[in-house]
């Protein structure tokens, strides 16, 4: 997928959300590393968290523990304050569940404290104020443990790019056929990698990358996106944006612009 541009307005607080694409060997289960950091003239606010369909392992600046955050359907709220700093890694849908200990129906909506055999995540995060050390050390960490991560189903995987190649817009048997298994065995072993149905996984993938052209500079229009991305009309793409992100259009890229994005991919 694209890289997208960076986006968002210095002049609004600084908040900064960044990724990073991790090293070749561990591109199979890793898609990014992740920081979401605010400058200290920031006012005290609350952040909407959209889904993306991926599960992360995220250590906030001065927590105890790190957190597993699982794949969303809803959007999750969370308060952003001065000096903020959240270093994460994002792990693929279908070995997610795996690399943190859960079947994927379990890590569904998951906001948790991550178990003790996660401790030294944060242990190697505990102290770091910039992004290039906190990546650093996460991909560190990622190579002490990258041995013993589960291998993706192949089937599995084979959908999950497919529906990231076409945004969503392919059909349940197309998918199967392209995936190399029956559309109802696809169905279950799907939902038992990820987490989420097939439906639900390509509702989000949509979404996120109508979303990208937002990011641009200059944005285009909602109109714009609703015709480059396959929906019916404008009402189409707000009915799935209200679903998705509790957001219309307006207030959606009100939230864009509020934060600056860096190398971030839908």
């Amino acid at each position: 997928m694209p890289e997208a541009q960076s986006s968002g307005d210095a002049r609004l607080a600084g908040i900064q959300y960044a990724e990073c694409e991790p090293a070749p060997a561990l591109a199979t289960h890793v898609l990014a590393y992740w920081s979401f950091t605010a400058g200290p003239e920031v006012t005290a606010r609350s952040h909407m968290v959209w889904p993306d369909g991926c599960p992360s392992l995220l250590m906030p600046a001065g927590a105890p523990v790190p957190i597993v955050f699982g794949p969303r359907t809803t959007p999750y709220e969370t308060p952003t304050f001065p000096g903020m700093r959240v270093w994460g890694v994002r792990f693929w849908p279908d070995v997610g569940a795996g690399i943190l200990g859960r079947r994927g129906p379990e890590l569904r909506d998951v906001s948790d404290m991550a178990p003790s055999t996660f401790a030294d995540f944060g242990q190697v995060l505990h102290d770091v104020r910039d992004e290039a050390t906190a990546w650093s050390r996460i991909e560190q960490w990622c190579f002490t443990r990258v041995e013993a991560w589960p291998t993706p189903e192949p089937r599995v995987r084979r959908a999950v790019n497919t529906l990231a190649a076409t945004a969503g817009a392919v059909s349940l048997g197309a998918l199967a056929v392209e995936a190399g298994a029956s559309a109802r065995h696809l169905q279950r072993l799907f939902r038992e990698a990820t987490g989420l149905s097939i439906k639900e996984y390509a509702r989000i993938r949509r979404y996120r990358t109508a979303l990208t052209p937002r990011l641009g500079r200059p944005a285009e229009s909602w109109s714009q996106v609703a015709a480059k991305f396959g929906f019916s009309d404008h009402a189409h793409l707000t009915r799935e944006l209200r679903a998705l992100t509790g957001d219309s259009p307006s207030l959606a890229a009100e939230r864009i612009a509020q934060i600056r994005h860096v190398n971030v991919k839908p």
